[in-house]
């Protein structure tokens, strides 16, 4: 029996594991170069990596990752995503490249939310199927798609694990439960910070929830805050990191930002421009990507049909347990009751006066007695007064004096799992509105983790949690009085429409995985300080620097994340500005920077200001040359500090020359040993309508046999013709071999069923059979 049911499981997640192929392809047959953007997938796949990395070499040093140094506790500055690693070790283990390694877990993570949603909807009493339907609303979501460059969005699997096993203990108080219960709260804790945040308070209002209504002894509730107590503590080296570089350099979200990422009621009718079904409507809905959070129409759909369908608790199955009232409980006194009243009125004008007045003072003796100028935290005591006046004595519209909250909704048609996902609904919209709103402007103001959050609007992952069970329960009261083929059809047609609901078309864009030769080095370089690349900003610059830190994992000063440390912003906006001087290099040497790594064609508006600092401070002898690499175009040049470094000869190899160099900050053409190439036509991020002109120029040391342009990840490939480039060949005059530099390609129409958003490379092969790939272009094609 046991086996059956592990065969079972498995088979849901591998059903979940076919749809995320299915659902994102063709991503998958491009595991090992596909990315959503040129961003934050960069970012976090440096993030796995170092996760890995440190788990196998040095896990006592796990917040120490080789960026933003030297910052203390680098990692805390965005999501530690240690659970995602940790899972992913074997592939690891196994040789996996970090990029590979993070696209598998990126699948994962979806099939995990699906799976997950099916577990919590099944442990509330729904089929398998049914739960199936709602397992692909929760993992494909509209918002989910919005979100493919945030894998720790698509992580949210433990979310509606940790759901169920608090019901399944409440159902059925074990030990084993309770140790299931806190290995998914840690579990989801080392997942998302938002997560962990909001599925924390959503787990305190629902225990508490379950107290009132299915209330049985003291043994069983301090069970559940026990097991909680665990995982936290189990967390807290985890967190410790976030508590000290918070403290240490405020890292806090200020109110006009967290009000920017507060959602609006609006916003709730809004899908991602990916999503086929509803992405175009509105055409111009002013919804910012991160607020996008409609849900689908069919979910929304499959949860009114439940609320209009349900029938009686009794007639389904029994409940968890049946409510209890003692009317001679000496706190159920009509003072007790009289005296809440009281306060309900007095929390009620609170809340008015907050949230009308900018501030409210009263005082008492020439000293302040009350002071108000918000409304977040008497509306927060209001609500307790409440529920706690509805648990003593209901009023007599509701019941009349002789029930009580327990006994209302123990005679509702609700069971206490589908109260549950009403309250979550009610939780994730709420908090949603942030700012805008009681729920999240009162944890921002008095809890200090949550000054921390950027987007109030990731609450609604807390509804979506809600519409499994009441999308779930929609599907099964539908399919309950069909039988045979009229079952079958229904399902069936339910469940081309859940896929209808969340197909999305996305563009893929591919990335050349082959190491820089620079990174290459610079993993054995005997490097004893820090490394800082240039330029600091521009295009996708960092993520692309720490994309290379996989390679080598060596310490540099460059980084991005959710936070910025002061060193690094001051930098930052030092070589914005253009002021590269003798203060730009002392912090440099101060801070113990032992190699400035220089990417020419990168430095775009940067590049003036640059080439004068490494020419004023080569001749004054504080910076050094010391390697040339290929790449791109102008190559990668490495510099030495020579007042931090002073045996700085040690990098140089024994036959380097010093002409390439020159020829570099003299801004000529240097030499490239390795194929490289320049598209003229089209440009990144431009619009082009009719036929499509692809041209550009390629140079290798052994000539170019073949240049073709692969659209979209090799969908469509297309063949070049050569032409004549002299002006290439003038400025570049080593490479006889190369008879024709220029190629030109025109595509008269794009091809039919291509969407209009297009990703571009391509794919050179020179005369001794080598493959060379640019990066993905993407425009706009119509």
């Amino acid at each position: 029996m046991r086996q059956r049911r592990v065969l079972r499981e498995a088979a849901v997640f591998l059903a979940f594991l076919i749809l995320s192929v299915v659902l994102t392809w063709p991503f998958a047959k491009n595991l090992r170069t596909a990315v959503p953007d040129m961003g934050d997938p960069l970012l976090n796949a440096f993030i796995i990596d170092w996760d890995l990395y440190a788990f196998t070499h040095n896990p006592l040093h796990l917040f120490d990752a080789p960026f933003y140094q030297p910052a203390l506790y680098t990692l805390a500055y965005s999501e530690n995503l240690t659970a995602v690693a940790l899972l992913m070790l074997p592939f690891h283990l196994l040789g996996a490249a970090p990029l590979t390694a993070y696209n598998i877990a990126f699948l994962v993570g979806f099939a995990m939310s699906g799976y997950g949603a099916s577990v919590l909807a099944r442990v509330c009493g729904r089929s398998l199927f049914a739960s199936m339907v709602a397992g692909v609303f929760f993992a494909f979501c509209p918002f989910k798609m919005d979100h493919l460059s945030h894998i720790q969005i698509i992580w949210s699997g433990f979310l509606p694990l940790m759901f169920a096993a608090l019901f399944a203990y409440w159902r059925q108080p074990t030990t084993l439960r309770a140790a299931l219960l806190g290995a998914a709260f840690v579990m989801n804790g080392l997942t998302n910070i938002h997560w962990l945040l909001f599925g924390s308070f959503t787990l305190a209002v629902t225990i508490v929830f379950l107290a009132i209504v299915e209330w049985r002894d003291w043994k069983m509730l301090l069970g559940v805050i026990a097991a909680i107590a665990i995982a936290s503590a189990m967390l807290l080296p985890f967190l410790i990191p976030y508590r000290v570089v918070s403290k240490a350099y405020g890292m806090k979200r200020s109110p006009d930002e967290v009000a920017f990422y507060s959602a609006t009621w609006e916003d709730w009718l809004f899908a991602t421009p990916r999503n086929l079904m509803y992405g175009h409507i509105p055409k111009d809905a002013d919804s910012h990507a991160e607020r996008k959070l409609f849900p689908g129409a069919v979910p929304l759909f499959l949860a009114i049909a439940a609320l209009l369908m349900i029938r009686p608790v009794e007639e389904r199955r029994p409940r968890l347990s049946t409510a209890l009232t003692d009317r001679r409980r000496l706190l159920s006194s009509t003072g007790i009751v009289r005296a809440l009243d009281v306060l309900i009125v007095l929390f009620a004008f609170a809340t008015y006066i907050g949230a009308t007045a900018t501030e409210f003072k009263i005082h008492l003796f020439h000293r302040e007695f009350i002071s108000i100028d918000n409304a977040a935290l008497p509306a927060f005591y209001l609500i307790i007064a409440i529920v706690v006046r509805l648990m003593l004595r209901l009023p007599r519209a509701f019941g009349g004096p002789e029930k009580t909250l327990r006994d209302w909704f123990a005679e509702s048609r609700f069971t206490t799992e589908e109260w549950s996902g009403l309250i979550w609904i009610a939780i994730g919209v709420i908090g949603s509105l942030g700012l805008h709103a009681l729920l999240h402007s009162f944890l921002y103001r008095h809890v200090e983790a949550y000054r921390s959050l950027r987007v109030p609007a990731r609450w609604a992952i807390i509804a979506y949690l809600g519409l499994i069970i009441w999308s779930s329960l929609g599907v099964d009261l539908l399919l309950r009085a069909r039988r045979g083929f009229q079952w079958s059809a229904a399902a069936t047609a339910i469940a081309i429409l859940a896929l209808l609901d969340v197909s999305s078309r996305v563009r893929w864009q591919q990335i050349v995985i082959e190491p820089d030769p620079v990174y290459e080095w610079l993993r054995t370089a005997p490097l004893r300080g820090l490394v800082l690349e240039l330029p600091t900003t521009g295009w996708s610059v960092q993520p692309l620097y720490l994309l290379g830190v996989t390679d080598h994992h060596r310490a540099i000063m460059n980084g991005t994340s959710g936070f910025e440390p002061p060193l690094h912003a001051e930098l930052r906006e030092m070589t914005e500005r253009g002021e590269m001087n003798d203060v730009f290099l002392a912090k440099l040497e101060q801070h113990h920077c032992e190699l400035v790594i220089v990417h020419p064609d990168w430095l775009g508006d940067q590049r003036k200001a640059t080439m004068r600092w490494l020419n004023e401070e080569v001749a004054s002898g504080r910076l050094a040359f010391v390697r040339r690499f290929d790449h791109w175009i102008d190559g990668d040049y490495v510099f030495a500090l020579t007042h931090v470094s002073k045996d700085w000869q040690r990098f140089r190899a024994p036959n380097t020359s010093d002409e390439q160099a020159a020829r570099f900050l003299r801004a000529e053409p240097t030499y490239n040993a390795s194929t490289f190439f320049s598209l003229d036509t089209p440009k990144m991020e431009q619009e082009y309508h009719g036929p499509l002109r692809v041209a550009g120029w390629t140079l290798s040391p052994n000539g170019i046999e073949r240049v073709r342009v692969r659209i979209n990840g090799g969908e469509k490939i297309y063949v070049t013709t050569f032409l004549d480039r002299p002006d290439v060949v003038a400025r570049w005059p080593w490479y006889p071999k190369t008879k024709h530099a220029g190629f030109e390609v025109v595509i008269n129409k794009r091809p039919k069923g291509m969407a209009r958003e297009i990703n571009l490379q391509l794919e050179i092969v020179d005369g001794a059979g080598k493959t060379a790939r640019s990066i993905d272009i993407p425009v706009t094609w119509d």
